[in-house]
């Protein structure tokens, strides 16, 4: 990642204030307000730009659930296309479909008009309302297969619970959006690949801008703290240093004594010191210090 054209090792070692980003005509107040106020600009643009990258990953995965999933997500339309099977859907009949495990096939076929009690009918010719011989096997995979069974719609909902009730996977059909065609597996990938280079491009330009906010505000509580501590007029000279792997100790113990005047252990926070001031840190020492983390 860069910043400016720099590294952020770069950046950061020759860090030089942007005056035509943040004029120094600018007050305080109004160059922390612009800086926010862009951040807030990057973080809904951000929003705005993933929703629109999830809505075509989102796609893409439904197609291929569409295609390579399981009989339980697979895309029914598809999978009767396939068999050759028409959807049964009439003023009082309706298909209802049915994932079964293999080792329960045979009983399942043996007993499905039985699934809900008779509801259907007149005294002797009560019938449960699933129509006998109805179950068509529609798709079938290593441990799974589909079927269609054709039942009166008035008991659909009764039949559906006791199906679920006898471990049965019931599948809703849903009637395909009129005018709504089929998406293109291949035109979604292409969307895809064109979202992901769009999107990278934009996180590495907005990351640079970013981080020079970030550094901008750093830079303001540096001059802040350093006025608070030392007065005016400024004072102060400002450093980058970069301790070595396990040395930040050593590197902290040298500068409370160089610049705490020998009371460097005067500084260090108790559980009940309040003297953080207005930056709240968790720690204080002798010197204005701020860590930028690993860049």
């Amino acid at each position: 990642m860069q910043v400016d054209g720099k590294t952020v090792e770069e950046y950061v070692r020759r860090f030089a204030w942007n005056e035509a980003r943040f004029s120094p005509r600018l007050n305080l107040r109004e160059i922390v307000d612009k800086i926010v106020g862009e951040m807030t600009q990057l973080e809904d643009d951000l929003k705005a730009r993933l929703l629109d990258y999830n809505g075509v990953k989102n796609a893409v995965a439904a197609e291929v659930r569409r295609h390579q999933g399981s009989l339980v997500v697979k895309d029914i339309h598809t999978l009767l296309a396939e068999a050759g099977v028409p959807h049964v859907d009439s003023e009082n009949l309706q298909a209802c479909y049915l994932v079964v495990p293999k080792f329960g096939e045979a009983e399942f076929l043996k007993r499905y008009t039985g699934i809900v009690e008779s509801t259907l009918g007149t005294q002797g010719d009560r019938f449960s309302g699933v129509v006998p011989g109805s179950a068509v096997p529609v798709a079938a995979e290593t441990d799974y297969v589909m079927y269609q069974v054709v039942i009166f719609k008035r008991i659909a909902e009764d039949f559906r619970q006791k199906a679920r009730g006898l471990g049965l996977q019931v599948r809703d059909y849903r009637a395909p959006e009129e005018g709504v065609l089929a998406a293109d597996p291949a035109e979604l990938q292409r969307q895809l690949r064109e979202k992901q280079t769009a999107l990278r491009q934009w996180l590495q330009a907005s990351f640079s801008e970013a981080f020079a906010a970030f550094m901008h505000l750093v830079m303001l509580r540096v001059f802040v703290e350093s006025i608070l501590r030392y007065g005016l007029p400024p004072q102060y000279q400002a450093a980058v240093l970069e301790p070595y792997d396990k040395a930040e100790h050593k590197a902290r113990a040298v500068l409370a004594d160089e610049f705490g005047s020998g009371n460097g252990e005067l500084w260090r926070t108790t559980a009940d010191d309040a003297r953080a001031g207005v930056l709240s840190s968790d720690e204080i020492y002798p010197y204005v210090s701020y860590n930028l983390g690993a860049v």
